[in-house]
C-alpha cells in the first residue's frame, strides 16, 4: 500500500462441473432436496446442489425472511448437512452385511415374498403388498423387497452388522474438508426385533447425508476403494505458476473387490429390471438402489436413488433426495435420468 503497487491475488480453480451443477440444480425442480456427485476414479466433487436456495447479492435485502425459517431454510446444505432416513438405499449396507456373513453361501439365498413378513404382533408390507414370489438376493434387491430384507436383518449378528456399517463410516469422520453431519447407525445386541427389521430395510432411527451416501455408491463403482472426495483442484498465482495441486488419494478399501463386483451385479438388475427400470434403455449404463423413505403418517415420503452411471470411460457417483414426495414416488430416479442423460449425451 505504501509503495503504491497493486499485487494479485491467486485464482482457485474448484473441481465442480459447471454444466452438471446447473442441471442438478434444475433437475431438483420446485422440490426440496439435494444432488451429490463425485468422480469415482479420482475423489474430485462434480457436483452439491441443494434447494431451497438463495441468491447471494441480495443477501442483505433477504436475510430477515431465509434466517427464521428452519424448516424450508436455504441456508442449510442439504447435500452435506442434510440427515435423512434412507429408506431402501439403505439395503446395500444390509446386503453387505449379508455377505460379510454368509461368504459361502449367499449365492444360494432363497426367499417366498408373499407381500408381507409377520413377525410376532407386527409386520413389515412390501409397496402396495405386492407378492414378489419366489425371489434369489439380485431379484430381492430389484424389486428392493422389504419381506426379504427385514427377515434378513433378524438372521443377522448385531455386532458384526454394526461393524460393517462402521466400515461404511456411519458414526464415523468422512474424508472431506467441509462441513458435514455424520450419518446414525444405532443398532447393537439390545436392539428389538421390531428395531432390527425397520433398520434393515432403511427405516428406524438411521439417518445418512447424501455425500455419505455418495461415497459409498463411489466405492462399489472404483471396486471397493473410495477416493479421498475433494473440492479444490489446484491453486495458481498471478503469473500461472501453481502453488498447489490436490493429487488424487485413496483413502480406504471398503469393501472387497468381490464384494463390490456383486453389488454392481446387485444394482445392474435395479435399472435392468427392478424399481429403476426407467433407465433400462439409456446409451450410457447405470446402477443404483432407489428408496422411498416414510417420514410420516400422511404416507410420504424422501425419494432416493444412489448409485452411478458410465460411457465409454466415463464414469460419475451420484447421490439423490428429493424431499415430502407422495408414497411411490419416483422423482429422484427421474432426477438422476435427466442428469444421467445430459451428461453422458
Amino acid at each position: 500500500d505504501f509503495s503504491n503497487t497493486t499485487v494479485s491475488g491467486c485464482n482457485v480453480y474448484t473441481t465442480l462441473n459447471v454444466k452438471l451443477q446447473k442441471k442438478a440444480y434444475e433437475s431438483i425442480g420446485s422440490d426440496k432436496g439435494a444432488v451429490f456427485i463425485m468422480d469415482p476414479s479420482t475423489g474430485a466433487v462434480l457436483t452439491t446442489a441443494s434447494k431451497p436456495s438463495f441468491n447471494p447479492e441480495k443477501l442483505d435485502k433477504i436475510w430477515d425472511d431465509i434466517s427464521t425459517d428452519n424448516e424450508n431454510s436455504p441456508l442449510l446444505n442439504r447435500a452435506t448437512l442434510g440427515l435423512y432416513t434412507p429408506g431402501s438405499t439403505f439395503k446395500i449396507v444390509t446386503t453387505l452385511a449379508y455377505m460379510n456373513q454368509h461368504k459361502n453361501d449367499y449365492n444360494n439365498f432363497s426367499y417366498y415374498c408373499q407381500g408381507r413378513a409377520l413377525f410376532h404382533n407386527f409386520k413389515i408390507n412390501c409397496f402396495d403388498g405386492h407378492a414378489h414370489g419366489s425371489e434369489d438376493f439380485e431379484h430381492a434387491f430389484a424389486n428392493s423387497c422389504n419381506s426379504a430384507f427385514s427377515t434378513i436383518g433378524t438372521e443377522l449378528d448385531m455386532t458384526k452388522f454394526a461393524s460393517t456399517a462402521k466400515g461404511l463410516l456411519f458414526n464415523e469422520k468422512l474424508p472431506i474438508e467441509i462441513e458435514y453431519n455424520k450419518s446414525e447407525f444405532n443398532l447393537s445386541n439390545e436392539s428389538t426385533t421390531f428395531d432390527i427389521m425397520q433398520t434393515s430395510i432403511g427405516q428406524g432411527t438411521t439417518l445418512v447425508t447424501p455425500i455419505h451416501m455418495a461415497m459409498i455408491a463411489s466405492s462399489i463403482a472404483n471396486n471397493g476403494k473410495l477416493m479421498k472426495p475433494y473440492l479444490v483442484d489446484k491453486i495458481e498465482s498471478s503469473d500461472k505458476s501453481v502453488v498447489t495441486k490436490t493429487e488424487n488419494e485413496e483413502y480406504a478399501r471398503l469393501m472387497t473387490k468381490k464384494e463390490a463386483k456383486q453389488l454392481q451385479k446387485y444394482m445392474r438388475a435395479v435399472v435392468e429390471y427392478g424399481t429403476g427400470k426407467i433407465m433400462a434403455y439409456s446409451k450410457y449404463t447405470a446402477y443404483g438402489k432407489t428408496g422411498t423413505a416414510e417420514i410420516d403418517k400422511n404416507n410420504n415420503v424422501n425419494s432416493w436413488f444412489v448409485g452411478y452411471g458410465e460411457k465409454d470411460g466415463k464414469k460419475i457417483a451420484i447421490a439423490v433426495v428429493i424431499e415430502d414426495m407422495p408414497e411411490g414416488s419416483d422423482s429422484a430416479v427421474k432426477c438422476v435420468k435427466a442428469i444421467f442423460d445430459d451428461y453422458f449425451e
